[in-house]
Order: structure tokens, then sequence, then C-alpha cells
């Protein structure tokens, strides 16, 4: 909300008249404290164009004299925004706009300096809005004021501008977009190319595309003109259907004939191909998105191992306890046959019995799964390449040794491989079972988070597992210097470790109860150690052995117990301490209820004081309530929509008692405009009220009180700030970190301290939460006052129902 305007001002020139709001800023602005001088001594020249900018409709700034003092219209106050309206009216520019100034700077000096006019389209200017400078872009132009009576005959800088960030994002966007799709299209497996409107005009052609097609001129050029060659093999026809009905068209390995040299014969290919209807935002098609993958060596492989495929079956079909396959460029099976392939043969090299109807036509990845397709895959391509290749792989609990060979013709590329694979499970079997007990070992250390070292002493080396690496921060760093070891122990710790190591050399035992490491990144390990030492024929050490254990959980939770035991312990005198207060003066009315006489006036003070203390313990147990229903989801809220200002008024009656008992003085702030919350009123008023009777509770008496609420964020609805603050005795960082924590309590046993549970805070906490906002503390230190901020979302006017 903008600052209200001076109620009078003396008469103002008639060039100052209309305007709007700006207008009258302007008229009741105090000119004389400004370089300008009242506006009655203005130059005419900065009446003419002040009076144009006054009537114009467009954003318009003044930028007028050395010092660059700014004047701005209405329209031009929208484009400013809060952070510099009415702020930087009367300023000068390199006060009012510092974020911007090294780029507006030297523009507005080149003006002032006679070298011309400036016109930027499109510009990036920072901008400080809603708190943050942030990067927006304008179109705008810096023309030169005339002025006689001035240095260079340049009095002032007519600033005429336009914001276009919306534009060039949008720009930006779609730039990156169509970049994004290129890429995609650019390193596609297959051809892809774009065809728009009904004459199918090329608008886009991958790298794959232009090379089936001959590496042709082809954009803006239609198909019938780049590719005169299809039109009598159906395909425009086939593009004019799909264009007409809207309805995709696809083909597997269609045969099509391409003049791919200029000069050349026509060239038979065989292509896997889509052509998909592009439609703009109502619906209509547009065009044509083309996209496929020529299969031509793939058809011609099947060709080629029709030749030739009953002879492999012959071999294939006597390999004992085997099986041979044939695998295409698309790594695909053409063909699979032989003993291990029978329903009752052992499991193959790819899967348990089947018959080759279950190979023939797809590929490795769908007969193996890809995780075991994997290593055959990698070496079918090292065949596929003309390399010849022997595998050692394991499927399910067998082992197969597969061989495989590139299967070309005589004149042409190697179009499939020939795979034998045989069965070697019982040569493997031995060391397979080894390697899992090898694995089953490192993984119980791992689980066990155990590391295993041994240090020769001679050669001063010391070796370990990855554990040990991993506990010291080590990476995969099996063998070092025991300095590199040290290096990573605590600088507190090495001196017991360092005793530890020579006790053991003297004693040939090793025990290091506990002590820390630090890996490279800071992060803190607790160890344990036990060893011995090793012995040469001589008696001397020669190496020292032992093994190392991950305690950090066990050192974590002592602490935590610790902790949590302080807390329950200072938490259950807290509660006795609190408990007990209201029962003493129970206790003592009780007493005089015994001996009063029953129309005595002690019955009536005995009343009021059973009834105030039993309030007393009712509010604390209900806060402990709470705080208990907060914590485990059970604490529901009435919602509705409510007015702050109600809010607030039920919290301050609340707190006023507390506040005026300690003599304070209050300040309540609040917007002069409705503002609307979705909120449980009572749960609100309990917070509010809560945080004003810590603020009297904790500020010496005479003291000043303040609740202040204003609104943030973007309207409409964005966010109420309510502050509550006070000059009392502050708060540390320290205490500051943790005020919202259950039991917390600041400077217990101190001239300040209050009593209490130290559960208002936490309650608070909760209860903002659950209506979605946050609160916060600030303080600069003891004895400096705090301030208490709640921050919760604002109901817009127009969700509110009529």
């Amino acid at each position: 909300m903008n600052p209200r305007l001076p109620t009078t001002a003396p008469p103002a020139p008639a060039f100052l008249s209309g305007g709007g709001e700006m207008g009258e800023r302007i008229r009741r602005h105090d000119w004389g404290s400004t370089p300008l001088g009242p506006p009655e001594g203005w130059p005419e020249p900065l009446r003419t164009v002040v009076r144009l900018m006054l009537s114009s409709h467009h954003a318009i700034l003044v930028f007028w004299g050395p010092a660059l003092i700014g004047l701005y219209n209405d329209a031009g106050s929208r484009l400013l925004g809060a952070d510099k309206h009415p702020a930087s009216l009367g300023r000068p520019a390199m006060e009012a706009w510092p974020e911007s100034w090294p780029l507006i700077g030297p523009r507005l000096q080149h003006v002032m300096q006679g070298r011309g006019a400036v016109w930027l389209e499109n510009d990036r200017v920072p901008i400080r809005r809603q708190g943050r400078v942030e990067d927006a872009w304008w179109t705008y132009s810096y023309d030169p004021i005339g002025d006689e009576d001035a240095p260079g005959g340049v009095g002032g800088v007519l600033v005429l501008c336009t914001e276009t960030t919306a534009q060039v994002r949008a720009q930006q966007s779609l730039a990156a977009a169509e970049l994004r799709w290129r890429s995609w299209f650019e390193h596609a497996p297959g051809f892809v190319c774009v065809l728009s409107g009904p004459q199918h005009r090329y608008e886009y052609a991958n790298p794959r595309y232009q090379h089936l097609v001959g590496e042709r001129r082809l954009i803006g050029r239609t198909v019938q003109e780049a590719l005169p060659e299809v039109q009598s093999q159906g395909f425009i026809h086939l593009l004019d259907q799909v264009f007409q009905r809207g309805e995709p068209y696809v083909a597997s390995a269609a045969p099509i004939t391409l003049q791919r040299a200029a000069q050349g014969p026509g060239e038979r290919r065989h292509l896997d191909l889509a052509f998909e209807p592009l439609r703009d935002p109502c619906g209509q098609v547009t065009g044509i998105l083309v996209q496929g993958t020529d299969v031509t060596e793939r058809v011609q492989a099947a060709a080629a191992l029709a030749d030739s495929e009953a002879r492999y079956r012959v071999l294939a079909e006597h390999l004992p306890g085997g099986a041979v396959f044939v695998i295409d460029t698309s790594l695909r099976y053409l063909m699979a046959a032989g003993e291990a392939l029978q329903a009752d043969a052992p499991a193959s090299a790819h899967t348990s019995a089947q018959t080759s109807a279950n190979f023939e036509g797809r590929t490795l990845t769908e007969v193996m799964g890809a995780a075991q397709a994997a290593p055959l895959e990698a070496a079918c391509r090292r065949g596929l390449a003309g390399a010849p290749f022997e595998l050692e792989h394991a499927v399910g609990e067998r082992f197969f040794l597969s061989r495989g060979a590139p299967l070309s013709h005589a004149d042409g590329p190697v179009y499939a491989v020939l795979v034998a694979s045989i069965d070697i499970t019982l040569r493997r079997r031995a060391e397979q079972q080894l390697r899992e007990a090898q694995a089953r070992l490192e993984g119980v250390m791992a689980a066990a988070e155990v590391g295993v070292w041994s240090w020769d002493l001679a050669g001063d080396v010391v070796d370990s597992d990855l554990n040990l690496a991993r506990l010291y921060g080590l990476g995969t760093l099996t063998q070092a210097s025991p300095a590199a070891h040290f290096e990573r122990i605590h600088p507190d710790d090495r001196p017991a470790m360092q005793a530890a190591i020579e006790q053991a050399l003297a004693t040939g035992r090793l025990d290091v109860r506990e002590y820390r490491v630090t890996d490279a990144e800071g992060s803190t390990r607790w160890l344990a150690g036990r060893g011995r030492v090793h012995r040469n024929a001589q008696g001397q050490p020669e190496r020292l052995t032992g093994l190392v254990i991950d305690i950090t959980e066990l050192k974590l939770l002592e602490q935590s117990l610790q902790a949590s035991d302080r807390q329950k312990d200072e938490f259950l005198a807290i509660v006795a301490h609190e408990m007990r207060n209201p029962l003493a003066p129970l206790l003592a009315a009780a007493r005089v209820l015994d001996q009063a006489a029953p129309d005595s006036r002690d019955i009536a003070r005995c009343r009021d004081v059973i009834r105030r203390q039993v309030q007393q313990m009712a509010v604390l147990l209900d806060d402990l309530l709470d705080v208990s229903r907060i914590k485990h989801g059970r604490l529901r809220l009435d919602r509705r929509t409510v007015a702050l200002a109600e809010v607030v008024n039920a919290a301050v009656e609340t707190a006023m008692p507390w506040i005026e008992d300690r003599g304070h003085t209050f300040t309540l702030v609040l917007p002069p405009e409705p503002v609307l919350l979705q909120a449980d009123p009572g749960r609100l008023a309990q917070v509010l009220a809560n945080l004003l009777g810590n603020a009297a509770k904790y500020t010496p008496a005479g003291g000043h009180i303040g609740l202040r609420a204003r609104l943030s964020g973007a309207a409409p609805g964005g966010e109420v700030d309510i502050a509550v603050q006070d000059d009392g005795i502050g708060l540390s960082a320290a205490d500051q970190a943790h005020i919202f924590q259950m039991f917390t309590q600041v400077e217990a046993g101190s001239a300040h301290a209050q009593g209490g549970l130290g559960i208002g805070l936490a309650l608070v906490k909760g209860l903002v939460e659950l209506h979605g906002g946050r609160v916060r503390v600030d303080s600069d230190g003891p004895g400096r006052g705090s301030v208490f901020t709640v921050s919760l979302p604002v109901r817009a006017p127009a969700d509110v129902p009529a």
C-alpha cells in the first residue's frame, strides 16, 4: 500500500495540472529540498516535458539536471512497483536505481553529454521488485531534452519504455523447446523429417534422412520436387491420405526405390516407417511427421540366411548339449537350433527348454531380459563389426562358453553373427561357489561395518579391505601408508592411538575402545579397534593385523539417550514444579473451608482461589494435550473465513491484563483494508495471545510491546505478516535456534525466569503450521528485545462467498 499523500500544499503551476496520482504527488512534493527547486522556477523545456508526461498514458520517465532527478507518470509508477514507487520521485537516478546503474548510468550520461539518443529493444535491465533484484527486459528510448541554458544544450533525458519481459521469456522458451526437439531428432537412431501443408513441403530433415535420400536439397521443397521417383511408388498418395483423414500410417519393411546418386541407378531399400499427422491448437492437420528405420540390411540378412539355414540346422541339431544361433544386425534371432533347445534337455545358454519358435524373430533382450542379454549383446556387436569373439557367461544356475563369428556375403557387409554355445557348468561351478562364499563373507563384513587391515612394519604399508577404506573415507584406496590412515583420525584422538600402538608392540595386543575418524567431506565416524602383533623368528614385530568396527550408531544412540534422559529429568522437574504451585493454595483453601463458618466470607475467597488454581491447571493440561494432538496429527481446526482484526482483538483482550499488570506500553497497527483469513479464530487468537503473554513476561516493567500486521506477496491473496515485538531480555543465537522446541526455556533459573513447561512456543509453531503458515524469531542478542513473526496465507476477496 502506498504512503498517504500530504493533505495540504501550496497551489501548483498550471503545467503540473492533471496526471492522476502522480500529478498529485508531483504537485505536493517538496521540490525545494531537491536540486530542481520549486516548480515555479523550472525551465521551460522541463515544464513542457512534464506537462507531456502527465498527459500521456504511456510509461514515461524524466531525468533532469546533472544529478538526473527522476519524475514519472502513473503508467511509469506501475512499471516501477512498490519497491521504487513512490520512493524514486525527486531522487537522483543513481540513488533510486542502484541495481541498474551500471547499465543505465552510461546511457543517461551518453545522452546528457550531447552524443545523441539511445534506442534499445528487448534489453535486459535488472530491477528490484518485492524485495529482490530480478532480470527484466525492456524496449525503450533515451531522448535528449534540449535546454539552451544547460551545458552542451541538454538539460535532461526523456525515457519512453515498455516492459517486454513476458515476450522475451516466451521467445526464450520457444527457442529452447525447438533446440531440444531438434537435438532429439539430430541424434535419433532412425530417420526423421517434418512436412508442412497439403503439398508436403520439407521443414526439417535429420542427418539420417538426408543420408537415406542421397544428401539432396530438401528444405523448402515439396516431396514431389525433391523425390520425384517416389510418385509412382504410391508414397505421395499415402501422405495425401494421412493429411486428409488425420490418421497415422505405419508400415514394416516397406520396399522403396531411391535414386541416391544424382546420375546413378535406383537403389532398392526396405523401411520400417510411420506417418504421423501434426495438428495445430484447433485440431486441424498442418503437417506430417515422418519417422522410421532403414532395415535393408535386416531384410538382406534374412534372405541370405534362407540360403544357408539348412546347413546350420544340421550342424546345430547334432551339437551335444549345446545350441547354435544366428543373430542379425538388430540383435534379433534369425535362427536357433540345437540339442539344448529340446524339451527334455538341460537349460540352454539363453533360457530353459524351448523350441526354435520361441527365439526366431525376437531380440536378445526380449528372450533373455535386459540384464542377462547385456554381455551377449556387447559381444555380438563386436562380431557384427567383423571381429570373432569368445564369451563365458552365466544364465540362471548354469555357465556357458559362447563363441561367435561374423557372417557376410562374398562382396557385402556383415549381415549377422553365428553364435555357438557350449555348457561349461561343471568346470565353472566350483569357481562360482568360491566366489559366492567370498561375496557372502564380504557382505557380512560390510553389513556389520567391520574393516580388516594388515600393517607391514618393515615396508610401512597398510593393506586393507574396501570396508576399512570406506570407514576411513579413503574411497577405494586399499593400500596406503600409515600416515594416510593417521591423517583421518581426529586430532584429539591421535595421541591415544599412538600410545595404544606403542603398547601393542610391547604387549602383542591392540585394544582401542573408541576413537574418531573424519573423511574428506568432514563427516565423523566413531570406531573401535582390535589387533595383534606377529613376530619373526627373532621375536621382532614384523606385522600388525586387526579389524575395525563402526560404532557410530551406538555412540549417537548413547548421546541421544543421555540427552533424552536429561530432557526427561528437566521436564519431570518442571511438571512437578508447575503442578505443585497451584496445589499449595488449594490445600490452604481446603484447610480454611474445614474451619470456616458456613456463612463466612472466607468461603467465597476460597472458592475464588480454588477456581483460579484449577483453571491454571486446566490450561496447563490443555496445552500438554494440544501439543500431543499436534504431534500425532489428531488436532482438528474449526476453519472459517474470519477477519484478522477479529482474531487480533480477541488475543489482545486475553493478553491485556498481563501487559497492564507489568505497566507496559502497548501499540497495535493493522492494515487499513480488511484482511480475511481461512482459519480457526480461537486457535489463532491462542497463538497471538501466547506471543503477547511471553512478550509481557520477558520484558522488564515499563517496557514497550507492539503488534503490527502488514500484507506481503502478490495480490490478490498473498500473505499477512503479524509481528509481536518487545524490548525485553532478547535471545542469543543459540536460543533462537531451538526456541520452538518442546520444553525449551530461556535463562532458566535466572532473574528473568517466569516458570512454565516450555511448551508454549512449541504449541505456537504447531498451530501456525496447521494453518499453512510459518513462525520465526529475530533478536539482536540478549538485552536487545525480540520479534516473533507469524506469516499466514490471506484469503483473496474473490474467494469470499457473496
